[in-house]
């Protein structure tokens, strides 16, 4: 069931928010994830960037560090 108290266009703003905040990029810097099936189940997009896009964190973090 999708979260009945915001729109996917609202949950995208929110997870996007999230994962600049993490990572410094947006998710549309990202490949592309399942979002859409997320938000559907009900994930927060806190729980949607937590546990959908672990594996970014290393990547990122691994690019970040060359600077």
């Amino acid at each position: 069931m999708a979260c009945s108290y915001m729109t996917f266009e609202t949950w995208t703003a929110k997870a996007n928010a999230i994962c600049e905040r993490k990572f410094g990029v947006g998710l549309e810097d990202l490949a592309d994830g399942p979002s859409r099936d997320a938000f559907n189940d009900g994930l927060t997009p806190l729980e949607y960037v937590t546990e959908i896009l672990p594996e970014y964190d290393d990547l990122l973090g691994s690019f970040f560090s060359e600077w």
